[in-house]
């Protein structure tokens, strides 16, 4: 399982705010973890599903429980919202990738309600009210299958 540090420390390599040389300062860490709950709250509310035993972070110890193909989307998001704080420039293509795998966990984990259609209407003829708009119309049944052809009688 995912901790809320190894995220944030991801997160930081991403940006280039931290090496093995130079180590973040703690209070960047803070920063980062404040971002972190933040933005987890607000995908909360919008009923983004990052996992069934999810849990909102407390400590940057603590384990999230979120599927393992949400953590590119959670770091990648959280690049971007600590890059102004610490004062780092993100390239165009990190922008890019962090809104597409934004998208990618937005299609994957949203609910999407079915479409009640009816049963009689294909598709593609609906929204035509125009008294010249084309009808559809079912196959009328036929009950008896033995016709009489009009030469026979």
């Amino acid at each position: 399982m995912t901790t809320a540090i190894d995220l944030i420390n991801q997160a930081l390599i991403d940006i280039g705010a931290t090496s093995p040389i130079k180590p973040v300062a703690p209070e960047s860490q803070n920063t980062a973890f404040t971002r972190l709950v933040q933005m987890l709250n607000k995908w909360i509310g919008k009923d983004i599903n990052l996992g069934d035993s999810f849990v909102l972070p407390t400590a940057l110890s603590s384990e999230l429980g979120n599927n393992a193909d949400t953590d590119l989307a959670i770091i990648q998001s959280l690049s971007l919202l600590i890059a102004t704080p610490l004062r780092r420039e993100l390239s165009v293509d990190q922008r890019t990738q962090a809104a597409d795998s934004y998208q990618d966990l937005l299609i994957s984990s949203v609910a999407r309600p079915e479409m009640p259609y009816p049963s009689t209407m294909p598709v593609g003829a609906g929204r035509r009210r125009a008294p010249f708009a084309r009808r559809y119309y079912t196959e009328p049944v036929r009950k008896d299958t033995q016709a009489v052809k009009p030469d026979q009688q």
